[in-house]
């Protein structure tokens, strides 16, 4: 029940309303056509919006970057000006490095990175998997010597070498159209396909060696004369041993050679010989230049001293590089693939499982990527040539993965005053993107616990919040009646917020309004009480003075007082018919009766009573029963009827109707005349509501059909009244349950 309607219940007459203009109804359709949102509804929608909290985090997480990169520059900066600071205080290691190599020579430099594994000298290449950064191609630019008939593409290769222990291994994925073995019977080795290696031994002696092999499998290495003029072969070297397997695009070649025997420069080429019996030359095509000692391609084999220096300074993905004034690479210890590693021992199950669904959902470091610097023993950089000016430098490089880069930072090495070579330090960004996930799984493990908690609070009160108004919504409409009665006192409640102040004072509203009905329904009786007693004093003067003046016959004005007198006792004895009625309810014996025999009786004394006017009476049976009062269904009778008259002129009849419908007996009383006002329809059936003109030597309270309406819910029925169209009109239908 709504606020306003408890309000206009306190002007209600005996248990309705004094008003006989009602308020216009709300129109509930109006209002179910807008989305309500409840309290419950409206507080979880706020908890949602606590989500912007972490998201605004995730943004400033992820905005983080430039700033961590920023960080990042600076520390590797100061890394890289730390360790050119420990190698200028230990020349000596670095003095050596430089030594080896000739500093003023421009040919081209190997720089023998170390191998993750020893090799097994079969000629395959997968004991070559976790080295494949230090392949490089050689092809039509890296021929040396072009045979007569050579055709261009006939022949490139793919070359990778390492030092592991003692020993200096290479291999060679070599593309060749027509393999040709080194036939035994035939002296020069020239005329087949075989590898090339020139070498400068430790003493500064230049030596020249041919691997040659009759078929796959083993391979021998010959010695070869330094005149080649004559490519005499002097002995066998069974110290370089090598192993050839062909392939689909050629063959493999795998060579093993003991680091005692290279110096500082080293030289591999592929000999190419296409044409057997032909006298055409072969083609050269090579690592540098193996035909010419001076151009043979400095090596350098690393340290062991410096390179346990650079492993203790470098860190986790780091990569130090140490060159030489020519750019040369002198030393090099690092990975920028190593990701670190997640340990899962002590971690409890959620947590394990929560780390496992951020790394599906973030970024994570990459681990494999195209590195152009990986096989590199020479470096041409701005950031070098900055360096070998006396300028430390950086610099961000992409690779082939879109979120991983290579932040560069190099300072120069100065010995004795001199720049004789550079520091140049490298990592890739998984360490900033560790630090934002890191800072995402922070920011999302605190706030997923915040959330829920925030929310479940906020569901318990909204809860709580919503029971509290629903129970004072249904004590408030479960205090009122349809009618405007307050049938149950109002609880109030002994909380101290406004939902509490708010029960009081419906509480306090509704009990002075239960005083106020309890006086109006009194008010009735009361004044039948009091004005009796006048009343017959008025009306036993009257008499007195009729009696006293008989002789006169002008009695015009005592018969106008006696009208009056009249006129206020009907107005009387109607104003406590309805609480007579009320009262004599609680009483009333019910019985089975027919109703077509009972109002077919009650017609005929309406056509007896009312002779201007015409009563039609149908019924769709001769029994229909009720259990009802009879007394009380004929005043029910009584007051429609009089109600029907009323309203309808002379000449058109008054159609009564009695008939059954779904265990319900229905009665229909029509009558032609005006319509009911569309304001007063929902009103009708209350106490003190009138529609119809005051007659002459009557009054109308609005109380009958209120009464109606007590007798026919008295008998679990409903009354209702409707207009008619064509013609004009209004019809009062009755429904009461069958027997």
């Amino acid at each position: 029940m709504s606020l306003r309607r408890l309000i206009r219940c306190m002007g209600s007459g005996i248990g309705g309303r004094v008003s006989e203009i009602p308020h216009p109804p709300m129109d509930e359709g109006k209002l179910m056509k807008h989305f309500r949102f409840s309290l419950k509804t409206q507080l979880l929608l706020f908890s949602i919006i606590i989500l912007l909290i972490p998201w605004i985090g995730y943004k400033y997480v992820r905005g983080m970057e430039s700033f961590l990169k920023t960080s990042l520059v600076d520390s590797l900066t100061t890394q890289s000006q730390a360790i050119a600071t420990v190698l200028q205080q230990q020349p000596d290691l670095f003095e050596t490095q430089t030594r080896i190599v000739d500093i003023n020579s421009d040919n081209e430099h190997l720089y023998l990175r170390p191998l993750n594994s020893p090799m097994q000298l079969d000629g395959y290449t997968d004991d070559w998997r976790l080295d494949q950064d230090l392949f490089n191609d050689y092809n039509e630019q890296n021929i040396i010597h072009k045979s007569a008939d050579h055709k261009p593409g006939s022949v490139h290769f793919s070359h990778a070498s390492g030092s592991y222990k003692h020993y200096l291994y290479a291999i060679f994925k070599v593309s060749d159209d027509a393999i040709v073995y080194h036939n035994p019977g035939i002296a020069d080795i020239e005329q087949s396909d075989h590898l090339r290696i020139t070498l400068q031994t430790p003493s500064g002696e230049f030596k020249r060696y041919y691997l040659i092999t009759s078929a796959p499998g083993r391979a021998g290495a010959v010695l070869m004369s330094n005149d080649r003029r004559l490519e005499t072969p002097l002995r066998n070297e069974y110290l370089i041993q090598g192993s050839w397997q062909e392939t689909a695009e050629g063959y493999t070649l795998e060579v093993r050679i003991p680091l005692t025997m290279i110096g500082k420069k080293l030289a591999f080429s592929i000999n190419d010989y296409d044409d057997p019996g032909s006298s055409n030359s072969a083609s050269l095509i090579g690592t540098s230049n193996t035909e010419s000692f001076d151009e043979v391609a400095s090596i350098m084999i690393p340290s062991t001293k410096l390179d346990l220096l650079l492993q203790k300074l470098s860190k986790n993905s780091s990569r130090i590089w140490v060159i030489d004034r020519n750019r040369r690479v002198l030393a090099l210890s690092g990975n920028l693939t190593n990701v670190q590693k997640i340990n899962n021992e002590g971690r409890s199950i959620p947590s394990i499982i929560l780390s496992a669904l951020y790394r599906l959902i973030l970024q994570q470091p990459v681990a494999e990527f195209e590195d152009v610097l990986s096989g590199a023993s020479k470096l041409k950089s701005r950031e070098i040539d900055a360096a070998l000016s006396g300028n430390p430098a950086t610099s961000w490089r992409d690779t082939s993965k879109q979120n991983a880069a290579i932040l560069t930072a190099t300072y120069p090495i100065v010995i004795d005053g001199l720049i004789t070579g550079a520091i140049m330090l490298e990592q890739n960004s998984n360490r900033i993107l560790l630090l934002q996930n890191q800072a995402v799984e922070d920011l999302i493990n605190l706030s997923i616990p915040v959330f829920i908690g925030a929310t479940i609070l906020i569901i318990v009160f909204a809860g709580r919040l919503t029971t509290r108004i629903s129970h004072l919504r249904n004590q408030t409409e479960q205090a009122i009646s349809a009618d405007g009665r307050v049938e149950n006192l109002f609880e109030a409640s002994t909380s101290k917020d406004e939902i509490g102040d708010l029960s009081r004072s419906f509480a306090d509203l509704l009990a002075r309004l239960n005083q106020y009905n309890r006086y109006l329904e009194t008010m009735a009786s009361k004044l039948s009480h009091e004005l009796r007693t006048p009343l017959t004093v008025v009306r036993s003067s009257l008499d007195n003075i009729e009696q006293l003046n008989k002789q006169d016959n002008d009695d015009t004005y005592i018969q106008r007082a006696r009208e009056g007198v009249e006129r206020l006792d009907n107005l009387l004895t109607r104003l406590s018919e309805a609480s007579r009625l009320e009262q004599a309810l609680q009483q009333t014996e019910k019985e089975d009766i027919n109703l077509v025999k009972l109002f077919n009786g009650c017609i005929d004394g309406y056509r007896s009573a009312y002779t201007d006017n015409k009563f039609d009476l149908e019924a769709s049976g001769t029994v229909i029963n009720i259990h009802a009062a009879p007394d009380l269904i004929v005043q029910m009778l009584d007051k429609l009827i009089s109600n029907a008259v009323d309203f309808s002129k002379q000449e058109d009849p008054i159609k009564i109707t009695i008939s059954t419908n779904n265990k319900h007996a229905q009665i229909q009383i029509r009558n032609l005349g005006p319509h009911l006002p569309a304001e007063m329809q929902d009103n009708l059936f209350d106490s003190m509501i009138s529609v119809r003109e005051q007659k002459k030597g009557s009054a109308h309270l609005g109380l009958g059909l209120y009464i109606v309406r007590l007798i026919t819910e008295y008998h679990l029925g409903k009354v209702t009244a409707e207009n008619m169209h064509d013609p004009d009109g209004v019809e009062f239908k009755i429904t009461i349950p069958l027997c």
